[in-house]
């Protein structure tokens, strides 16, 4: 039964409540004050359990919408995730950044690999330099990673692999 119809329920039990609490008011005989006085009692136990019922339902039609909404992002975010790859930063690393296709003027962000497996776009952060390289971090998860200095300079080409300064001896 939908909230609607539990609402109107409800209406219909507190008139018989109230008609039946009429009836006692009357002058009858004890044996049928008895008796509504137990109809009464079971109306007022079943209105109850009707009211719990609604609070119920209206909490269930809310996790309901609540779910619907997170499907929307799931679906949304893995249609999206559509348009980036995982590339290479550092020594055993990876980073999530855009294809070169969906890949527009501004720069390339890199985005920790953890989170963004977890549907969280966390954008990895310079935070400190240390002797011989630089430390990506994330700050949602607290990963960092280590880039030595010679790969630190290194921009990942529309050929989808890192550049190191040995490609310029090769070439």
């Amino acid at each position: 039964m939908e909230l609607k119809g539990l609402s109107s329920a409800i209406g219909v039990i507190g008139t018989a409540v109230s008609a039946v609490n009429g009836i006692l008011r009357m002058t009858i005989d004890v044996e049928t004050k008895t008796k509504l006085s137990r109809v009464l009692d079971m109306l007022i136990d079943t209105q109850g359990k009707l009211q719990e019922a609604i609070a119920a339902t209206a909490a269930l039609e809310r996790r309901i919408v609540d779910l619907e909404d997170n499907k929307m992002k799931i679906e949304q975010f893995r249609a999206e995730k559509a348009g980036y790859r995982l590339a290479p930063k550092g020594p055993g690393s990876f980073v999530y950044v855009q294809k070169e296709l969906t890949r527009g003027e501004e720069p390339l962000p890199e985005f920790c690999a953890a989170c963004f497996d977890q549907e969280v776009k966390s954008i990895l952060q310079l935070t400190r330099r240390v002797p011989g390289g630089q430390v990506f971090g994330c700050s949602r998860c607290r990963a960092e990673i280590l880039v030595p200095l010679e790969s630190a300079g290194d921009t990942i080409e529309s050929t989808g692999r890192r550049r190191s300064n040995l490609d310029d001896y090769l070439d």
